[in-house]
């Protein structure tokens, strides 16, 4: 009787344990109820598989790993607005979830989600063909327009970028340390981009009490293309470059032209030296002009060609309509003067197609087209198949009746044992 209710216990058992895994197969680790979250950079931002392997993402079935069965089912966002997108500012910040799935060997299947953070970390760096190290200042000029012109001198020499936020960027100089009077003095500049990050440069002050003449410019560097007609002549005026005395007078600018083209039609970045002269003081300063080709492939197209598939006969309506693209008026009639397609549209090749167009004014035109017949292939879409309820049922009974039978030979089993 004993003997009886231990393999009454023991069938319940393998029952309960074949009903959990039909309908079960998680990692144990996750709790759906949590949020498991990580954080990359826009810049450089970790690859499916690496998030996989920076979060060590494994999965568990009954003891048995099936982490090979491990899929990412939803990350379109991720991937289009992230990892596609070539330039890191071309990425858009924010959140991103990615759903896993993993599949246990009865077919059966969990998911995880992780929290995918994207920001950017990293701070602007110099440009350093467009930043000084050091300028000079008149003490005129400081006297007349005071340490406010100081700073804005300071921040016109200085330029940086940002792999995510480009030109968008904040500029705060310091010159505390500047004094209005003759002798070198150091600023700092400091860079911020929208993100908090930031990058420091600093820069030599030489405030001297010469009467040298000053420049203004637009902007010290310029980027045009190669037919935007820059040339040695029209450069300064493009450039609104101008020079003043200390006392305000107009003096002309003029350019160091030595090895430099008298057009800029090639692409490349010039190094412009203009200077500026007056009672036998000089002032000269680069400013650059960047010079880019942007012409791009052009296509082409034969129009006159319809392109069909062989397994489908194209119809009289679009054939029509297809005729309707190439006439030169709404209002005609037509005659078809050779059709080689119709009796071959379902063989591959090109056939002959000709009509007779008369418009409404009478004039007659002959139009021919090709119709080109190809193969009309199937993509066959991959999908993940999962087991049927029918076949999950048919199983579970296969195995039922396999260990029932043991469970029967079993104390026949025992008795030959035992003899």
């Amino acid at each position: 009787m004993k003997k009886i209710k231990r393999l009454i216990i023991l069938l319940l058992l393998v029952c309960g344990l074949l009903y959990l895994g039909t309908y079960h197969a998680y990692a144990s680790t996750y709790n759906p109820n949590k949020t498991y979250a990580i954080w990359t950079d826009v810049n450089r931002p970790d690859t499916i598989e690496e998030i996989m392997e920076i979060i060590d993402l494994q999965a568990d079935f009954k003891g048995q790993d099936v982490s090979n069965s491990i899929i990412y089912v939803d990350s379109s966002n991720y991937i289009n607005e992230i990892l596609n997108m070539p330039q890191p500012c071309m990425r858009k910040l924010g959140s991103y979830i990615i759903t896993f799935e993993a599949f246990a060997p009865n077919g059966n299947s969990s998911t995880c989600q992780v929290i995918v953070n994207v920001e950017d970390r990293e701070a602007p760096y110099i440009l350093s063909i467009y930043t000084k190290n050091e300028i000079s200042i008149s003490l005129n000029e400081v006297n007349k327009f005071g340490l406010d012109f100081v700073e804005e001198r300071i921040l016109k020499n200085v330029r940086a970028y940002d792999d995510f936020d480009q030109f968008n960027l904040d500029y705060d100089a310091d010159a505390s340390s500047v004094l209005m009077k003759a002798g070198d003095y150091n600023a700092t500049v400091t860079i911020s981009d929208q993100s908090g990050n930031d990058i420091s440069h600093t820069m030599t002050i030489h405030i001297t009490d010469d009467i040298k003449p000053r420049f203004e410019i637009a902007c010290e560097y310029i980027i045009a293309g190669v037919n935007d007609g820059y040339t040695i002549d029209n450069i300064v005026d493009r450039a609104e470059i101008v020079a003043f005395t200390s006392d305000n007078i107009d003096i002309e600018v003029r350019i160091r032209t030595n090895s430099l083209p008298s057009s800029f039609n090639t692409a490349g970045v010039y190094i412009i030296p203009v200077y500026a002269t007056y009672q036998g003081l000089t002032s000269e300063f680069n400013f650059y002009l960047e010079i880019v080709d942007e012409s791009a492939p052009s296509f082409s197209l034969d129009e006159t060609v319809l392109t069909v598939t062989n397994r489908n006969l194209c119809t009289q309506n679009e054939i029509e309509a297809f005729i309707d693209l190439k006439a030169k008026s709404m209002n005609y009639t037509y005659e078809v003067l050779n059709d080689e397609y119709s009796e071959n549209y379902d063989q591959n090749g090109e056939y002959e197609y000709e009509v007779l167009l008369t418009y409404e004014d009478g004039n007659e035109e002959v139009l021919h087209l090709t119709m080109r017949v190809i193969e009309d292939e199937e993509i066959k879409e991959v999908e993940i198949k999962k087991p049927n309820f029918f076949k999950k049922v048919w199983e579970f009974i296969k195995s039922l009746c396999i260990i029932l039978f043991k469970i029967a030979i079993w104390p026949i089993e025992v008795l030959k044992t035992s003899k």
